[in-house]
């Protein structure tokens, strides 16, 4: 059976993210956030693959806000 879950690619940049260690940060806090499906994760931005049915992109700007992070999304 094939699946035919709908997704959304986001582009972010993020401010506050330096280093390798705010990379893991960042990750860790993405792999909390329900409804993301992969995050590709560099520092300063990141693109993630979400199900726009479970979360959206002010969801995760909220979510890593709260890890210190400000993040703009990229049109």
């Amino acid at each position: 059976m094939k699946d035919t879950q709908a997704t959304e690619t986001i582009h972010f940049t993020v401010k506050g993210m330096t280093c390798g260690g705010c990379v893991n940060s960042v990750r860790r806090i993405l792999n909390t956030v329900n409804g993301v499906i992969h995050a590709d994760v560099h520092v300063g931005h990141l693109t993630l693959t979400i199900d726009p049915s479970r979360v959206d992109s002010l969801a995760i700007q909220r979510a890593l806000k709260a890890g210190q992070f400000i993040v703009d999304v990229q049109m």
